[in-house]
């Protein structure tokens, strides 16, 4: 396919390719968990430090919150587009990324906050510590209400491992005129293999989506495995010329093992220090 050729050469599979770009591009790691999602432990400015030190911008994509977020936009030094990741009741993801912290801190608060529930409690303790967190909205409702907003919408590793991918989710009839609202997929995501990756653009392509790439950080290390890069000098041009698909994105995918470890420790640390109590306690506000 001429056009998927055409395409290969804006998605760069290896991270030194980054240096020829610095320049010219102001890049940014497209999707940055911390210590308010569910499965991650990283501080916020550990993070913080190391974008600075890869000389990045980060938006901050938390599953189902927004304070890591809009607590990264509080400071200057290091640019932070706002953003969350949510989870609908049908057990699907969506990237929304404001170009505001005050759109996102809205949004968050009249829609997403108080309105997230976990999965039935598993028998094993496995699978209590991997349950899944979601909202109550369905994913109409949550693209719905992000419409109101000046944003961002891109679908996150469409090709998964597991259900949250949102490939047949997105590509089922009766869904195609909700996919017209999404904006853009996540072509290039570190956590997945080349292959699915490479799936992905496949299918952004087909359907003439916007592309956006990002590690999907939940450990420190992986911050900037994979950044999004544009001519622009703000966030506001970052967002359009991603909008308008004139981005380029590069990077490499960071290896299994090392995402299994640490997704673990993180999911394990977090039901042993009383995260689902603390869910059930904002749910209860």
């Amino acid at each position: 396919m001429q056009q998927y050729k055409n395409y290969q050469r804006k998605v760069i599979f290896h991270n030194k390719a980054l240096e020829e770009f610095e320049e010219d591009y102001s890049s940014f790691d497209l999707h940055v968990h911390t210590k308010y999602s569910h499965d991650c432990i990283t501080n916020i400015n550990a993070i913080l430090k190391r974008a600075a030190q890869l000389r990045i911008g980060v938006a901050i994509t938390d599953h189902n919150r927004a304070e890591g977020a809009l607590e990264a936009c509080k400071q200057k030094k290091v640019p932070v587009i706002p953003g969350i990741e949510v989870t609908s009741m049908e057990k699907k993801e969506i990237l929304i990324y404001f170009y505001s912290a005050n759109d996102l801190k809205d949004y968050y608060e009249k829609y997403i906050k108080g309105k997230i529930t976990i999965n039935k409690i598993p028998r094993t303790r496995i699978g209590r510590t991997l349950r899944m967190v979601k909202s109550y909205l369905s994913m109409k409702e949550i693209i719905e209400k992000a419409d109101k907003y000046s944003c961002l919408k891109s679908v996150p590793h469409p090709f998964n491992y597991v259900s949250k991918g949102g490939h047949r989710f997105f590509s089922k009839k009766k869904r195609a005129g909700l996919f017209k609202r999404v904006e853009a997929v996540e072509v290039f995501n570190a956590a997945q293999r080349k292959i699915m990756n490479k799936k992905a653009l496949k299918w952004a392509i087909k359907h003439r989506k916007a592309f956006t790439g990002g590690s999907d950080a939940h450990s420190l290390r992986e911050v900037g495995n994979v950044v999004t890069a544009c001519r622009a000098h703000n966030t506001d041009c970052f967002l359009e010329c991603v909008r308008k698909n004139k981005s380029l994105i590069l990077g490499s995918e960071t290896r299994l093992p090392a995402i299994m470890k640490t997704s673990w420790q993180a999911l394990h640390h977090k039901r042993k220090n009383g995260w689902l109590k603390i869910l059930e306690t904002e749910n209860n506000d």
